[in-house]
C-alpha cells in the first residue's frame, strides 16, 4: 500500500518564497542594466514615435509598391490599371494608420505591419468588392457583357 506524504509546503506557497527571496536580486539587477543617459537606447525610447511614424511610412511605401506590381487576383471584371493601383495602396495604407490610431489611442510596434499588410492587399481588396458588387447587385462598372452573361448563366443553374 502507497501511501503519499502530505507536503511539507503546497506548490504556490514555495513559488511565492522563491519569488520572495529573488525579488531584492532582480530589483538590484535592474538598477544595474538601466539604460544610461546615451545611445541608442535612450534614442528610441525618447524618439519612439517618430521612429514608429517612420517605419509606418516606409514600410506603406515598400508594401505599395509591390502591391503595385502584383498581379491582382482574377475574380470576373477588369483588373485595375496600375495607375489606379498606387493611390489605392496609399490610401489603404493612410486609412489603416488612422484606424489603428483611432483603436489603439497610441502608436504601437503592430501599426507599421497594420499599415503594410493594408497597402499590400488594398488593390485585390477593391478589385474584389468591385467583382461582388457585379455579380450579386448587377452593377456594370467598367464590365464586359460576355463575362455579365457568364454570370447571370451560372447564376440561373443554380437556382433552377
Amino acid at each position: 500500500m502507497n501511501v503519499k506524504k502530505p507536503a511539507l509546503l503546497g506548490a504556490a506557497i514555495r513559488y511565492s518564497l522563491v519569488v520572495a527571496v529573488l525579488q531584492q536580486a532582480n530589483l538590484a539587477l535592474a538598477e544595474v542594466s538601466k539604460p544610461k543617459d546615451s545611445g541608442l537606447g535612450q534614442f528610441a525610447v525618447q524618439y519612439s514615435d517618430e521612429l514608429l511614424v517612420a517605419a509606418c511610412i516606409f514600410l506603406m511605401i515598400i508594401s505599395s509598391f509591390i502591391g503595385v506590381f502584383y498581379k491582382t487576383p482574377v475574380y470576373g471584371g477588369k483588373p485595375l490599371p496600375m495607375w489606379l493601383k498606387a493611390p489605392v495602396c496609399i490610401a489603404g495604407g493612410f486609412i489603416a494608420f488612422l484606424f489603428c490610431l483611432h483603436v489603439d489611442k497610441a502608436l504601437t510596434l503592430l501599426t507599421p505591419i497594420y499599415v503594410g499588410a493594408v497597402s499590400f492587399i488594398s488593390p485585390a481588396v477593391i478589385h474584389l468588392v468591385h467583382a461582388v458588387l457585379v455579380q450579386k447587385f448587377g452593377l456594370r462598372l467598367g464590365v464586359d457583357e460576355e463575362l455579365l452573361k457568364k454570370l447571370e448563366a451560372n447564376a440561373s443553374t443554380e437556382n433552377g
